[in-house]
């Protein structure tokens, strides 16, 4: 039986090295490059220089609406600012020129690749790495000066420039050195923003059972709350939900169904923790933004590829089955929807999203699909229900639609 429970600037201050970095070709164009120059005094009080960076930024605009095809990017050195072009820097820094009141010289260079087609490469080499592609991590940027992709790797290798060289041809340049990543987050210590993907801890009689969170949600009156999967710890009114270990409560289950066609329970979160609108995806992309809801009626059986983000096996990703499943685990349940997504004991709970691409850009998007509810398991001679591992061939994973948790609860799902 169904069952529905209430519970409970920059300045340059510093150097222009400063100036170059804050402004780098990441902005996609937008920052502080290469423009055309011939002497520009950078010299003077912090105002001066803030001054002369806005105009900058907007000689920057202008160039990249006008010449689009040909304008490779503006950049500040040993005080002076440079613009690059593929095709007649010369007279296009004179007009440029004037665009800066008062009046400011700028260096012309001649580039061989635009800043849009280096974004087109470097957009290309994103997508593979979300695959991945390649069996390494590596960080993606622009490098104005000598008008390259600049793919940075732990250790530089001839395998690597040579699989970069081949699929991507002479517009990347491949460096050694350290990788970003984020040092305030790991799926298992992420606080105080929590989001889809982190292991989140339910007391039992027995100990503490390990879950993981589904997405950030809001009602009308309780704007910060986090989904996971109603069955996986106690039912009691304001049971708490723990993070990162079993003596930090973040958290008591507000809201909680697990029959029909949600297996679901809310999260109201204590401060200091908030519920942001991002899916802690692989130790490699911490902060996915959420950025569309799915309905039920959208998934298509053997085209929709539904991906989830857990605490146990990490990302995963596979094919949808069936979206009329109705799983015995669940309470006279319909309508759920069946997957090959890899997925074990402890990833309940998880968000599921699929990924997108619009026809703007080469960019993969995540669109929240569901949460998580379970698997496929067999019995031992002892009678014991043990997960089929993913490479099972028997094996499947199931989750409950967002569409429905959002309606038995009265949600919304902001996005990032």
């Amino acid at each position: 039986m169904t069952g529905q429970r209430r519970l409970g600037s920059v300045t340059l201050s510093g150097t222009l090295v400063l100036l170059v970095v804050t402004t780098g070709a990441w902005a996609g164009g937008d920052g502080d490059h290469a423009r055309p120059a011939n002497s520009v005094t950078l010299a003077g009080a912090g105002l001066e220089r803030t001054l002369l960076e806005r105009r900058l930024a907007r000689v920057q605009r202008h160039a990249q609406r006008r010449w689009p095809r040909s304008y490779a990017g503006l950049w500040v050195k040993r005080r002076r600012a440079f613009v690059a072009f593929t095709r007649r820097p010369h007279p296009r820094a004179r007009r440029l020129r004037e665009t800066i009141k008062p009046p400011r010289r700028l260096r012309p260079r001649t580039a061989e690749r635009s800043l849009r087609s280096l974004e087109r490469v470097a957009g290309r080499m994103g997508d593979d790495r979300e695959r991945p592609l390649f069996d390494f991590a590596y960080d993606l940027g622009l490098d104005l000066m000598r008008n390259r992709v600049v793919a940075t790797v732990e250790e530089r290798t001839g395998e690597i420039v040579a699989a970069f060289s081949r699929r991507y041809g002479e517009a990347v340049a491949v460096r050694e050195g350290g990788l970003a990543t984020d040092f305030a987050c790991t799926r298992t210590s992420c606080a105080p923003d929590l989001r889809s993907g982190l292991r989140v801890l339910a007391p039992t009689p027995a100990g503490h059972a390990a879950c993981s969170s589904a997405f950030a949600t809001r009602t009308r009156t309780r704007p910060n709350l986090l989904l996971s999967a109603a069955h996986c710890g106690g039912a009691d009114t304001g049971a708490p939900r723990r993070h990162p270990d079993t003596s930090t409560t973040y958290g008591h289950v507000y809201k909680q169904q697990d029959g029909g066609r949600v297996d679901a329970e809310l999260h109201r979160l204590r401060s200091p923790f908030k519920a942001k609108p991002l899916i802690y995806v692989n130790d490699s992309q911490k902060a996915a933004p959420v950025e569309d809801v799915g309905i039920w009626a959208n998934i298509v059986v053997g085209l929709t590829k539904a991906c989830k983000a857990g605490a146990k096996t990490n990302d995963s990703c596979g094919l949808v089955a069936d979206k009329y499943f109705m799983p015995n685990s669940v309470p006279n349940s319909e309508r759920f929807v069946k997957t090959k997504t890899c997925a074990q004991p402890g990833d309940s709970g998880a968000g599921v999203y699929r990924l997108y691409k619009l026809r703007t850009d080469r960019k993969l998007h995540h669109q929240a699909i569901g949460v998580l509810s379970g698997g496929s398991a067999e019995k031992t001679p002892d009678g014991e229900s043990v997960a089929l591992s993913c490479t099972d061939e028997r094996f499947f994973s199931f989750f409950g639609h967002i569409q429905y948790a959002k309606h038995a609860f009265g949600l919304n799902i902001p996005l990032g």
